[in-house]
């Protein structure tokens, strides 16, 4: 059996198994958790719980800390730097004339990728 808590990042519809470090956490608790897309910003969706091997994917995430206030105000930001970057984007889209639709832009919380 293994430990694993649910989250649900801000632009996925889907839930992600996480290692919960022995951290207990509660339902729509906010969260910062290291992924391989790099450190994202969560809410966590199923609270801890005991789950066999055998029905779980291979866990690729791992809680780092319970989100403060600091971390609500760092994901506001980032909001804001997506939105200027994708009018950025759009404005280079027309200005080279190029056949595409640009739909969204999302930073990571760390702003390590946009």
């Amino acid at each position: 059996m293994t430990e694993v808590i649910g989250v649900r990042f801000q632009r996925s519809g889907t839930i992600t198994y996480v290692n919960p470090q022995g951290e207990q956490v509660a339902k729509d608790e906010d969260v910062i958790v290291a992924t391989d897309r790099g450190v994202e910003y969560g809410t966590i969706r199923i609270e801890n719980i005991e789950l066999p091997e055998e029905l779980l994917p291979p866990i690729q995430a791992s809680l780092v800390r319970k989100a403060n206030e600091a971390d609500v105000q760092t994901v506001a930001e980032n909001s804001r730097l997506a939105q200027d970057a994708l009018a950025l984007c759009n404005i280079k889209i027309e200005e080279h004339r190029l056949a595409m639709k640009l739909v969204d832009a999302e930073y990571t919380f760390d702003r390590d990728k946009l």
